[in-house]
């Protein structure tokens, strides 16, 4: 049965939140947007989840288990038993989180604190940028040595982070990102390798990363859903529109109706999945549940 909820970054405080969960009783991804006394409002008020996307409660990082540091690894560690303690508490079943990054150190979480982080490292990975404003990385750079060598890292380390979750009776979403210094699992053909490496690990879908890795990579957008959607692994999906074209790329976190992706063509191939719906956009999602349910989704 395919399910749907909202993450909480589409609202602008807590109360805000509740009203919405009170009105629509409508399941929540509790989102990296909500601070400790956030993630302990929401609890106290019984707003259920469907899933926790790590770190939230937010961390000032993100867990990195592509990192070949053991201190960098104890530390990813922390933040995600923090993340699993959340879930544990809200009743959801799902823990999202981002494949890891091709450095050793921890990523700041805060995108304000993040980018002056990403772009020290512009200078150096100069000849594999296409879009120096944000960081964007051309389809050379996955072929590096050094891009490689982490996503090899997390390829190890991901098994046992898996069980660990599982261990507690939740599944993990291992999340697809665009194309950025330092970002990883940006191809359908790096979900097919990660998903041959055991039958229990399972992805989300972010739909938004995928397109702007479609146009930086040159692959087919519905061409590369269909394969991700083969693996029979996806469990999870990020929904949100953004403007990119080729020469431009944001990932904006739209509504799913503002933007250059045509969900009209994606959601029916949706509706016969296992699976939750997540909006993850950076509005009032009034309209966009509205689209969903006129595209049969319950």
């Amino acid at each position: 049965m395919l399910r749907f909820g909202v993450s909480t970054v589409a609202f602008k405080n807590t109360k805000e939140t509740r009203d919405f969960y009170e009105k629509t009783g409508l399941p929540l991804e509790y989102g990296v947007n909500l601070k400790p006394d956030d993630v302990k409002y929401l609890l106290d008020a019984h707003i259920r989840c469907t899933s926790v996307h790590v770190p939230s409660p937010t961390q000032y990082f993100f867990p990195n288990f592509a990192s070949g540091d053991r201190g960098v690894l104890a530390s990813s560690m922390d933040i995600l038993k923090q993340s699993i303690d959340t879930l544990s508490r809200c009743g959801g079943h799902t823990l999202v989180i981002h494949p890891g990054y091709a450095i050793d150190a921890l990523v700041p979480s805060d995108y304000e604190k993040r980018k002056p982080f990403i772009e020290r490292g512009v200078s150096e990975f100069e000849e594999y940028i296409i879009d120096k404003d944000g960081a964007v990385t051309g389809p050379s750079y996955l072929q590096s040595y050094f891009y490689k060598k982490y996503f090899e890292n997390f390829k190890e380390n991901i098994s046992s982070i898996n069980s660990l979750v599982e261990s507690y009776g939740f599944y993990l979403a291992i999340e697809n990102l665009n194309p950025r210094l330092y970002y990883m699992l940006q191809l359908p053909s790096e979900i097919l390798e990660l998903s041959s490496i055991s039958n229990n690990l399972h992805f989300c879908l972010d739909f938004g990363h995928l397109f702007i890795s479609s146009i930086v990579n040159k692959f087919d957008f519905m061409e590369g859903i269909r394969n991700i959607l083969a693996t029979d692994k996806v469990i999870h999906f990020h929904l949100s529109n953004n403007p990119s074209r080729p020469g431009y790329y944001n990932d904006a976190h739209d509504h799913i109706t503002s933007g250059n992706i045509d969900y009209t063509a994606i959601i029916p191939k949706l509706l016969q999945r296992d699976a939750t719906l997540i909006l993850e956009i950076k509005h009032n999602p009034t309209e966009d549940i509205a689209f969903l349910k006129d595209q049969g989704v319950k």
